[in-house]
């Protein structure tokens, strides 16, 4: 099986589809609703699509990617990017305030892992995650994705 990082420095190699800038909006408002404008961490931020929108609003932003083709855009967006997994970066507990990762957990071994140590960098007791399956989750021999409450 192809490893993540592997797979995302053949899938950037090329110039990336604009992102859904009006949608990570939206997202962005209803946290925004929730928590504040605060710290946001990006788990997988690939160019920093959602990066971009996120400090365009005003948070405070951190972005790892596993990918090498990827972090030279993701970089020039301003935001403190760690490049390799997010368990190698070393945050602490409780120190942001909302946590994204997007179309990632389908690509990871240990995806329920990752969910866990992602709740504890958010730092709250309770916590809404979601994943929503992609077009590569449903591939034969990848690992499903259902909703998580």
């Amino acid at each position: 099986m192809q490893g993540a990082a592997e797979y995302y420095d053949t899938y950037y190699s090329h110039p990336a589809p604009p992102a859904p800038e009006a949608r990570y909006e939206e997202w962005l408002a209803r946290a925004e609703a929730e928590v504040g404008r605060g710290r946001l961490l990006e788990v997988g931020a690939g160019s920093g699509g959602l990066v971009r929108v996120a400090l365009r609003r005003g948070w405070s932003v951190d972005a790892t990617e596993v990918s090498q083709s990827a972090l030279e855009p993701l970089r020039g967006t301003g935001a403190a990017v760690f490049a390799g997994p997010v368990e190698g970066a070393g945050y602490s507990d409780g120190r942001f305030d909302l946590v994204v990762s997007l179309e990632v957990l389908e690509h990871l071994p240990t995806p329920l892992a990752e969910l866990k140590q992602l709740a504890s960098a958010r730092g709250r007791s309770t916590s809404r995650l979601g994943s929503v399956a992609t077009a590569a989750s449903r591939q034969p021999g990848s690992i499903p994705t259902p909703p998580l409450g």
